[in-house]
């Protein structure tokens, strides 16, 4: 995960997180963890149908996966985590403060293969009950509603490329279609 903490894994395909500083191990027996993120030091680790977060840099338990019932989790971008609780998403804080309330549907049926709900400068793309991608500011609120098969992560440019029923489009920096 860091220089200093590494997963280990066991017989029974379970994890442990292990700090080399310390020589011990900083968390029990876990489903797996995820990669290190490329831009925060935490990271999503799994219990049965629980998810909680891990600092990277020592390798403990910061948000606890059994306390808070998340059942699916994911990365930290621009301060902010998707979780999701009782079939919806929401967003919290690296302090497990909820910044954007739990008022998002979750959909398996969502066409892009690779969707991470992750914010890009102030922006995130979201789905509907249906699958239907649209995109989100750090409020919560709509920018673009749900309408898209796919919105694409956006070009250093900030253009974002989106795709309905095979035509192409694009949005600019401001989620705006140009």
């Amino acid at each position: 995960l860091s220089k200093n903490i590494e997963v280990h894994g066991f017989r029974d395909d379970k994890v442990r997180v292990y700090n080399y500083c310390t020589g011990k191990y900083t968390t029990p027996k876990l489903n797996w963890v995820a990669d290190s993120p490329a831009n925060d030091s935490l990271t999503v680790y799994a219990i049965p149908n629980k998810r909680g977060y891990i600092n990277i840099k020592n390798g403990e338990i910061v948000i606890d996966a059994e306390a808070n019932n998340y059942c699916k989790a994911w990365v930290f971008s621009e301060g902010l985590a998707a979780v999701m609780k009782e079939g919806k998403i929401g967003f919290i804080s690296t302090y497990n403060e909820v910044v954007i309330p739990f008022q998002f549907d979750y959909s398996d049926e969502c066409r892009m293969s690779d969707f991470a709900y992750i914010f890009h400068n102030g922006y995130c793309v979201m789905t509907n009950a249906c699958g239907d991608l649209g995109v989100i500011d750090k409020s919560g609120s709509w920018v673009v509603e749900p309408y898209y098969d796919e919105i694409l992560v956006p070009h250093t440019s900030g253009y974002r490329l989106i795709v309905k029923d095979n035509k192409h489009g694009v949005l600019d920096s401001n989620c705006a279609l140009v």
